[in-house]
């Protein structure tokens, strides 16, 4: 009998000395898509059925081209006893900590614990990365500690291209991209020569654009078109300026000439001055003295490439509006009246909104 009550005795020391694995709750990050060269969302889930835990830790580490911007608390989840904490560790991991000095459960059973937002690099490849959820460990209201299983969550990095209504849009990029069979894709051309009141154009035959490139992208109305990256491009020498290192603020009207449509006749028009032309865009560049319009014809058969009432081609639809200083931009050029937290362009530069 003695010796029976010694090793349940053991037992029990043992088990309070070794953590404990659970399978049933967990941490995770759910699957999504990262657009390069924009900002994304993401969810910490804490999924915990089983028990209920006053404080955890983890470990989330982001792969390479995908940069930390801030994170939101869920306020539903976290109380105001609990202090939170993400912060970069020197190893290169962003450590997520969750506490509670009066010993106070997280609210719940499943769901975010924070909203982490994060800026995709514009020169990463496009494919699949991972992002890795390590070392966690959990305190629960018991007064036991916990060890999870380490997790590994799968993001789809693209690069959108945004097709008009009238099926065409400006575009460059910072990277090779190869357009072949893509959906919803028909030509890519490149500005090859212009006059006072053309510009011609010449379409790219391998459907490769080169790193810095502008062009014009001919693809299905209002559809978005995913391109990949390559490593092969031929060069093209297009007379587009590419906006593919950062949004451009027109100095003078004129200098300038956006891709849209207006009274239903498209083609390229002068901007006025503080209009920005977007990043990932292409303009023309022009003069004072230019045409009020430039009409885009085709080198193979001299006609237009697009009609008349062919709709807005990219969404610059302000290329004729005086734009205000100090106001800030996303990075798609839209102009937002209350900034939050993440990347804007202001007076042409790049700010970051902690």
């Amino acid at each position: 009998m003695k010796s029976l009550f010694k090793e349940a005795l053991l037992y029990c020391l043992m088990a309070c000395a070794f953590p404990t694995t659970i399978m049933a709750d967990d941490i995770t990050i759910g699957d999504m898509t990262l657009v390069a060269g924009q900002t994304a969302t993401f969810d910490v889930n804490l999924d915990n059925p089983s028990k209920a835990y006053t404080g955890f830790q983890c470990d989330i580490y982001l792969p390479e081209g995908i940069e930390y911007v801030s994170y939101t608390k869920n306020d539903e989840r976290l109380l105001s006893q609990h202090v939170l904490s993400f912060t970069r560790n020197s190893g290169g991991f962003y450590r997520l900590l969750v506490y509670s000095m009066p010993a106070t459960p997280v609210a719940g059973t499943s769901g975010a614990i924070i909203t982490i937002t994060v800026k995709t690099d514009d020169t990463i490849d496009t494919g699949v990365k991972t992002i890795d959820v390590k070392n966690k460990k959990f305190r629960d209201s018991d007064g036991g500690n916990n060890i999870f299983d380490n997790t590994t969550t799968d993001a789809n990095v693209v690069v959108e291209v945004k097709i008009g209504s009238s099926g065409y849009c400006s575009f460059s990029w910072p990277r090779n991209l190869d357009f072949t069979g893509c959906e919803n894709f028909t030509n890519v051309f490149y500005g090859k020569s212009k006059n006072e009141t053309s510009v011609v154009v010449s379409s790219i035959d391998d459907c490769i654009v080169p790193a810095g490139t502008g062009v014009i992208v001919k693809g299905t109305a209002g559809q978005i078109v995913y391109p990949n990256t390559t490593a092969q491009a031929t060069e093209v020498s297009s007379i587009f300026t590419a906006t593919s290192s950062g949004p451009i603020t027109v100095n003078t009207k004129g200098e300038a000439y956006a891709l849209a449509v207006i009274n239903g006749k498209t083609g390229f028009y002068p901007c006025n001055a503080n209009v920005t032309i977007p990043q990932y865009k292409c303009y023309l560049p022009g003069s004072v003295a230019a045409k009020s319009f430039i009409a885009i014809s085709q080198e193979t058969n001299n006609d237009q490439i697009v009609s008349d009432d062919a709709g807005i081609v990219d969404g610059i639809n302000n290329v004729n509006a005086d734009a205000s200083k100090n106001a800030y931009y996303d990075v798609q050029g839209r102009r937002v009246s209350t900034p939050r937290h993440g990347v804007y362009i202001q007076n042409g530069k790049k700010v970051i909104i902690k």
